[in-house]
């Protein structure tokens, strides 16, 4: 399959059928995408994030750790993300 037939099979569907969104070399459902999207976007606004985020920076930036601002933005979101009572799967087709 080349790279470009994902996409060529929905260049004929109106954007607001799409039931699959091509991610990342992966086939994710629309709906588990928003869902996514929506839980992480509520987690990175919160006082909590930042605070951890924060503090996992400096922690990384004494040890020396490459791209803490990076690294402290990554393991906050999933810190967070593993607390959640509802986690979100993904279905990959």
């Amino acid at each position: 399959m080349a790279r470009n037939e994902p996409l060529t099979c929905f260049a004929k569907i109106p954007y607001d059928r799409m039931k699959c969104l091509w991610i990342g070399g992966v086939f994710v459902h629309s709906d588990t995408w928003r869902a996514m999207v929506t839980k992480v976007s509520a987690i990175c606004v919160t006082g909590q994030f930042k605070r951890l985020q924060r503090e996992l920076e400096e922690l990384y930036r004494r040890a020396g750790v490459p791209q803490p601002a990076v690294q402290a933005y990554q393991d906050a979101l999933l810190s967070l993300l593993a607390e959640e009572d509802e986690p979100v799967s993904i279905q990959l087709h």
